[in-house]
Parts: structure tokens; sequence; C-alpha cells
């Protein structure tokens, strides 16, 4: 255990391979606890379980009193109950933070054992869960109190029967739990809550639930008091079980940086606002220098363009002058740029699976 305070600095940059179940549920990494006020990161790992399998990649028994986890950057593969296994609770201002992991297979990718509780704080977003059996994110016991945070994952199940996300006991206690702007892939249904109780909330926004097999959104138990509020999810004629609501939905999948590349198809979800992109959201390449002193001044730094007398200097990515046409309209140099009129330019490119993490 790491306990009182500590900052264990962090466990990073190990590849841990060959782990495999010998008479008991074997694990890649294991920590028993963080206590009063204890501080660990834990990125850049990679966990592989030997091809005879071993139960989880990384686990923890349990946060409490402040402490916090960072757990990022890590790839994990080959196991079989989860990728990712917190045991026991998180609870008394502890946060726990999973974000930007590449987990893959095992019947659940994050699974959570015990309660979070009395202002825990659990930040899961931007991981790539690919290949999970049953759960994606996966709650046994009941959240009070405390804020979670889904948002910006790809979560691609590995059987047509898996749910994204699930929750087995209550949300109670002014609990508020945000889905956002997530990717479901092939699951047979989106998110699955158990139960809204007291001043809880659920909220979701841009999420992508268009390839859901079932329901994209369960409310299981909740009353008309505690609708799960659903609005503005790309639902794409989804249906939805129970108390929630959906209104409005939106009429497009949702693009967060506006490059006209959906969430889910987009490889460079961060790219500036404007910025020219390609089929798979990344910004084109500038076009090359022509060495061409351009002496127009298109700055628009003065109302009179043409006689400011500002000169542009070189030009990075404009034609330069044209030459004057002569007598024949074409102009000196006209033949050699012909080719590029007649064969055109061809762009061969190979396209990968796309996915929506933002790599930070």
């Amino acid at each position: 255990e790491i306990e009182y305070g500590v900052f264990f600095s962090s466990i990073s940059k190990n590849t841990i391979s060959g782990v495999r179940d010998d008479g008991g549920a074997m694990v890649g990494l294991y920590l028993n606890q963080l206590y009063e006020g204890a501080d660990l990161d834990v990125y850049r790992n990679n966990i592989t379980a030997h091809a005879d399998g071993a139960s989880y990649g990384f686990m923890i028994d349990y946060l409490e009193y402040g402490s916090e986890l960072d757990f990022s950057l890590n790839t994990i593969s080959g196991f079989s109950e989860a990728c990712v296994f917190v045991s026991d609770y998180i609870d008394d201002a502890c946060v726990a933070t999973f974000r930007n992991n590449d987990l893959y297979g095992a019947d659940n990718g994050i699974l959570f054992g015990g309660e979070i509780t009395e202002g825990g704080v659990v930040s899961i977003r931007s991981n790539n869960l690919d290949g999970f059996l049953e759960y994606g994110v996966r709650m046994n016991q009941y959240i009070d109190g405390s804020l979670v945070n889904v948002n910006q994952n790809w979560l691609l199940a590995g059987a047509p029967v898996a749910i994204g996300l699930r929750t087995f006991e209550d949300i109670d206690q002014s609990t508020l739990m945000r889905i956002d702007d997530n990717c479901f892939r092939n699951v047979a249904e989106g998110v699955v809550i158990f139960d809204i109780l007291e001043t809880a909330d659920v909220m979701m926004r841009g999420n992508d639930l268009s390839d859901v097999s079932g329901a994209a959104i369960v409310s299981e138990n909740a009353d008309a008091q505690h609708v799960i509020d659903a609005r503005e999810n790309w639902l794409d004629g989804a249906s939805v079980v129970g108390q929630v609501n959906t209104t409005p939905e939106l009429s497009s999948p949702p693009d967060l940086d506006g490059d006209g590349v959906p969430n889910c198809e987009d490889m460079c979800p961060q790219t500036e606002t404007g910025a020219p992109v390609d089929d798979d959201g990344c910004p084109l390449p500038p076009p090359p220098d022509d060495n061409v002193n351009d002496n127009t001044d298109n700055t628009n730094d003065n109302t009179d363009n043409a006689n400011d007398n500002i000169d542009d200097g070189n030009d990075n990515a404009g034609p330069g002058p044209q030459p004057t046409p002569d007598a024949c309209g074409c102009g000196a140099g006209s033949a050699a740029l012909t080719p590029l009129f007649v064969i055109g330019l061809i762009r061969i490119r190979h396209r990968s699976r796309r996915r929506f993490v933002a790599r930070h």
C-alpha cells in the first residue's frame, strides 16, 4: 500500500508480459491501496497476458482519504476478466483518472467492483476500449455523492451481446454522472442505468449511438422524477427504454472540432477551427514554397490594398506573379505548366479504422 501523503512519483514505461493464472487469478500489475492523500501516476506500461490466459491486467483494491490515481497511456491485452479492475471502493474525495489507454479484449474493459462514494471523483476519458466481451465500463456497486465523467471514449464490443456502459446499483445522493462524446460501436445496448434516486442526475451529450443493435439507452428502474437527460445525442433511429429524454436529438453525427469529419471517424479530433483537413480529419500540409516574391499585398491591413506599398515578402503558398500573356495569349513559361493541367494530381491513400481518441 501507499499511504499518508506519500507522492510515489510513477510506475511507468515497463513491459510486463507472459502473465498467466497459476491456481488462482493473476494480475499483471497489482496495488493494494492508495491511502491518506497518497498520489500515484501509472503510465506508458505495456502489460500482456500469456497465451494460456490471466485474469486482470491492472488491479488496485481501493482509494481512500483524498488519494489520487492517474492511470494513463497504458496498453493492456490478453486478459480474461478485466483489463482494469478497481476491486473495492473509491471514497472520501479521492480522484481516480483513467485516460488515453488502449485496452484490448477481456470480459470488461474497466471494472469497478466497489462503491464510489463521499465525494469520490472518477474520470474515464479518451480510452480505446476495443474487443470487450461483456461490458466496456462496468460499475457493480452504488455511486453516492460523487462525480463520474465518461467522455470521448471509443467503445468497440468484441461480441454482439456486449454493453457499452452498465451500472448495477443505485446512483444516489447528489451524484452527477456525465456521459459525453463517446463512440459506441457493435454493442447490443449503449448505456444501461440501474436506478437514479434522490438528487442524483445522469446526463448524456454528444454521444454517437448509431451502431447499437438494441436499445441505445436503458433506464431500468428510475421513476418519472429521475429521467436520464439524454438530449443532443446521435441515435440514428435507435430506441430507448424507460425514463429517458432524448429531445432534441442530433440530426447528424457529432463533430466536436467542426472540421466536417464526425467524431467517430476523426483520426485528429482536435484540429484548429477552420484548418483544412483530409478525409480522416487530419490537417493538410501547407503547399510548398514556390520561392517567388509576391509584391502584391493582400493582407487586408489597409483599405487600399493595391497601393499601400507593403511587400508581402516570400510567398509560401500562392502561385506568385503570373506571366504577362504574349500575342498568342500563352505567356512565357506556359508550356512548362501544361503537364500539370494534363495529368492532374493523383492521391493514393490507405484508409485505416478510425477512432475518436484524443492523445495528449
